[in-house]
């Protein structure tokens, strides 16, 4: 067990004298180290950790058992909440019915003497409602630990809020809590501290315990990605590092449309020089322990947080992220997303900044100013214009966005919502028949593991469509758009060059699937580091096609594009919206999943593809049912495609996106937790024009024509605004130009 620092040990002589505490620790200051020498110190008495994620969750797990701790119980508010009050609650809308019902637990509660909470600073208000009726139903006195770091606050999207931390000792009916910092961290280097310190916040935040490299900052051309290519090649080759203690973060690691971005190109670069990668299938998908072991990880900063490798490279470093990531962020101030990503960093950073854009507007020192540092390495032509007038936002703006972007980061007030339309909405056709197994990873040819989930699910209609029809879209387009690269041109031309479905095995079709990929997304790891494909087996994919025989008919159109141009989003501006539908037939759209539970995104994905289809086809091509279908399962579920939701739920995931987000004043965020009671925001508009407050005597007449013509509600209780939605649900979706 590491002995406690003189930081460390404050906070557990604290805890010791009966105080509670409050905590704001800096990145890698060792949290875990002073709660499990803290449980050493207090036993026997018991300690109830909560965190904020599963991840977070498991490592703490480890290190007990390992430092042979029984003293200490770790969950998440999830966790607890399935433990003590409902098996189902693995989601925020079943722990809001837990909260709005004040449910008590069904067993008795584990006696605790001492609840630490970690992360604080990514609690949101349901978590802070559930945790405060937990205390109240626990009916004992118990001391309270808070910890956390307010500058990793990076989901506020999700409706977290970084003053549950620093507020925590206003929020607690207990004794006064007595407030510590941890400073020293032992994850970073001096000169990444002070490039913090310095450079990105203009204060001592943070005091490193150990020396490093200097921060190499390099200002280039965006697409020009040879000296970080040249210099991970370099730290490779000298045998000091493996691929698997390098990241590479980004604000986005999507490819749109599978054109070329300076992150997929130096993905391509590593990977035709046989250096093993992973890239996740999406912005928001958690990261597989296993899939990831030996590899070079590409990542979103999101994604990064809580882990920590030794080498760092940053993509977006410049006012670009404003522009894209942070429109509602103050410029003069460091973003916490940027925090986190450059302290993920164990003993080496690379930040780049794109020569196409400007210096970060927060830096303290010039490019100039730079060169003189110790603790930077400075590289490319310093920025020399006029400093530009900083701003929040622009006008007006467009977009181009996906339903899959589209379903990222969802608030937290937005998905309880959404949970209640989908029960709406759906109906259930045929339940659960079988549950196929199929293998979700796939050896590789360095030995290690490729995730090959979506490629199952995409490769098991495709395979049906080639037996159905003898027909291939996928092959088609994989011909059409193989010259993108010499290495895509290969890999394509390694397929017979005629299609021929006897000619396919089950490995072709797969192989196949994972070119389109590749294409698609402009990642080439997956398709270079599969040694084989015969994972899925003949029997497998019958069984998944014995399901789609009850459904599809022979004359199915598959792959089939569809996008809603320049449709206005309120206080944002124009955003298109293109997607692919998986299978139309002559009276429904089919949405397919191979996976081994259908989840919301799901059900979301489909209804956005029907208001798509609303907006797009219906008038030229005719009504559609809307189904989703999970290959693997059998089950089906039916979309009400007559539904005002259908338009509500659009409106609210492009409202959630493009949103710029406003805060509540402390004492208003005060007063509102002092309530113990859950606030859902009502105030999501349904449609897409000019908002309007309506509160009483809605049903007017006059009222009714303003409603009708602005299309835009606000303020309205949830059971009137059924009612009303009800009543002008034909007029809610027309785009205004």
């Amino acid at each position: 067990m590491i002995t406690p620092s003189s930081e460390q040990q404050a906070i557990i002589d604290a805890i010791c004298s009966g105080q509670n505490v409050l905590v704001s620790a800096v990145a890698g200051s060792g949290k875990t180290t002073t709660v499990l020498s803290l449980a050493k110190k207090v036993a026997p008495k018991k300690i109830l950790q909560i965190t904020y994620n599963k991840l977070l969750k498991l490592e703490v797990r480890e290190r007990v058992v390992k430092e042979g701790i029984d003293n200490v119980e770790i969950h998440t508010y999830h966790s607890l909440a399935v433990k003590y009050y409902d098996k189902k609650a693995y989601t925020d809308d079943v722990l809001q019915v837990i909260i709005k019902a004040n449910r008590s637990p069904r067993q008795a509660i584990a006696p605790f003497d001492i609840l630490v909470l970690d992360e604080v600073q990514d609690m949101t208000p349901i978590l802070f409602y559930f945790i405060s009726q937990f205390l109240a139903q626990y009916k004992k006195p118990v001391q309270i630990i808070l910890l956390g770091d307010p500058r990793q606050a990076i989901y506020e999207f999700k409706e977290a809020d970084s003053r549950f931390l620093t507020l925590g000792g206003k929020l607690w009916d207990s004794k006064p809590m007595l407030e510590f910092p941890l400073r020293i961290s032992y994850r970073i280097t001096n000169q990444i501290a002070a490039f913090v310190n310095h450079i990105m916040i203009g204060s001592e935040w943070m005091v490193a315990a150990k020396e490093g490299a200097p921060v190499h900052y390099i200002r280039g051309e965006p697409f020009n990605v040879q000296p970080v290519y040249m210099e991970l090649k370099q730290l490779l080759r000298s045998k000091a590092y493996k691929p698997d203690d390098i990241f590479i973060l980004a604000p986005s690691i999507k490819n749109k449309s599978g054109n070329c971005t300076p992150v997929g190109k130096l993905e391509n670069r590593l990977v035709a020089d046989g250096i093993p990668c992973y890239v996740p299938t999406s912005d928001e998908g958690e990261i597989n322990d296993d899939v990831i072991q030996g590899k070079v990880v590409f990542s979103t900063i999101h994604q990064s947080k809580g882990r920590e490798r030794p080498v760092v490279v940053l993509f977006g470093f410049d006012n670009d992220w404003f522009t894209y990531y942070g429109r509602s962020k103050q410029r003069t101030q460091c973003p916490n997303e940027l925090y986190v990503a450059v302290t993920r960093a164990k003993e080496r950073l690379i930040v780049l900044e794109s020569s196409q854009s400007i210096p970060l507007p927060f830096l303290r020192k010039t490019h100039e100013e730079f060169r003189s540092c110790p603790y930077i390495k400075f590289d490319g032509i310093p920025y020399k214009a006029p400093v530009l007038k900083i701003g929040t936002s622009a006008t007006s703006k467009e977009a181009r966005t996906t339903p899959t972007d589209l379903l990222k980061y969802i608030s937290e007030d937005a998905l309880v919502t959404l949970h209640h339309i989908r029960e709406a909405i759906f109906t259930l056709q045929s339940p659960v028949q079988t549950n196929t197994e199929i293998p979700g990873t796939a050896e590789n040819c360095y030995g290690t593991s490729e995730s090959v989930s979506d490629l199952n699910g995409t490769v098991i209609p495709m395979i049906w469509e080639a037996n159905e029809t003898g027909t291939c879209t996928i092959y088609k387009l994989a011909q059409k758009l193989k010259n993108i690269s010499p290495f895509i041109c290969s890999q394509v031309k390694s397929l017979p060059a005629e299609f021929h479905p006897e000619e396919f095995q089950t490995a072709d079709f797969l192989h196949l699937a994972a070119i389109w990929q590749a294409i698609t997304t402009g990642y080439n790891s997956k398709l270079a580091q599969l040694s084989s494909y015969g994972w899925l087996t003949n029997s497998m994919v019958e069984e998944c096609h014995a399901i789609l025989d009850q459904y599809l008919p022979k004359l199915t159109q598959y792959e089939v594009d569809i996008e809603v141009d320049n449709y206005y989003v309120k206080d944002f501006g124009k955003v298109t919206i293109a997607g692919r539908l998986d299978a139309v037939t002559e009276d429904t759209v089919w949405e397919l999943k191979c996976v081994k539970e259908l989840q919301l995104e799901h059900c979301l994905q489909l209804i956005l593809y029907a208001w798509m289809w609303q907006e797009t086809y219906q008038e030229t091509r005719g009504r559609r049912k809307f189904k989703l279908l999970n290959m693997r399962t059998g089950e089906l579920w039916e979309l009400d495609t007559s539904s005002y939701h259908i338009p509500e739920v659009a409106q609210i995931l492009l409202y959630n996106k493009y949103k710029v987000r406003s805060s509540l004043t402390d004492a208003e965020f005060l007063t509102q937790c002092k309530k113990k009671e859950l606030v859902v925001e009502d105030d999501i508009p349904i449609t897409n024009a000019e908002l309007v407050d309506v509160n009483l005597e809605i049903f007017t007449k006059a009222n009714l024509e303003f409603i009708c013509k602005a299309r835009n509600i606000k303020g309205i209780s949830a059971k009137n605004k059924d009612v009303l939605i009800g009543m002008i649900r034909a007029d809610i979706a027309a785009p205004k130009p």
